[in-house]
């Protein structure tokens, strides 16, 4: 006669693991409870923005980093890609599809979601970006950066549009894939050369633009002091 402990299976596993992340959602899910909460935490939802995190490429280009601004992009599609994926095939459902009541904000769309629910894109771009941002730099930009993303991970279960689970799953797929980019960018190869050949056509494209500028500012004075002249000499000839 079987008088032991029964054996802890998947299926209990796995509902275990639905309870707890039931659980940690009801506890987090606040949007509504404070005003300046929903502020925060829609500020935090709208940092995570696939377009205003690539805005952080431009300062990168700026102040000379013109391969690490290209990672970043690249970087972005890369995961964005790779969440959309990810969601495809495991389709699951947003917290407010499935719990009868789940707390949200309205603002700006911007805590709207109605693609499936897992992975969080906006962690995955989050803590892809900084590890990207602060690889190899001191510890304290690194926790920073993490502690942003943090951020921008938990203003999703705060709306209400991510499970905890999600989130989780998204900053891991993220940091896997900079740490991939990262790799690529630092070893010589295919990657190397077009990144480096990038970076060279987009300059000559900006100083191309930029010299169109210039002769354009220069040659505007010339037609406005062509035009003085002009009409001093028909006064002249009129005064005659």
């Amino acid at each position: 006669m079987n008088i032991g402990p029964k054996p802890y299976g998947i299926v209990d596993l796995l509902s275990a693991l639905w309870e707890l992340d039931k659980s940690v959602f009801k506890s987090m899910n606040l949007a509504g409870t404070s005003a300046f909460l929903d502020i925060l935490m829609v500020s935090f939802t709208v940092i995570g923005l696939p377009y205003v995190l690539g805005l952080l490429s431009v300062p990168l280009w700026m102040r000379a980093k013109k391969e690490q601004a290209i990672d970043l992009v690249i970087l972005i599609v890369i995961v964005s890609v790779s969440v959309e994926l990810v969601k495809l095939v495991v389709g699951r459902e947003r917290p407010f599809d499935v719990l009868a009541e789940v707390n949200g904000v309205s603002f700006g769309g911007f805590s709207k979601a109605s693609d499936p629910s897992f992975p969080s894109a906006h962690a995955a771009r989050a803590f892809a970006v900084a590890v990207l941002l602060t690889y190899g730099r001191p510890r304290w930009q690194a926790s920073v950066a993490v502690g942003v993303a943090a951020m921008i991970g938990i203003s999703r279960i705060y709306l209400g549009v991510h499970w905890p689970s999600d989130v989780l799953a998204g900053a891991l797929l993220g940091v896997g894939v900079a740490f991939l980019v990262v790799k690529l960018g630092n070893m010589p190869g295919f990657y190397h050369r077009c990144r480096s050949r990038a970076a060279r056509v987009i300059d000559q494209a900006l100083e191309r633009t930029r010299g169109s500028d210039r002769e354009s500012n220069v040659s505007l004075p010339l037609q406005n002091r062509n035009r003085v002249y002009s009409c001093h000499y028909n006064a002249m000839q009129t005064t005659n």
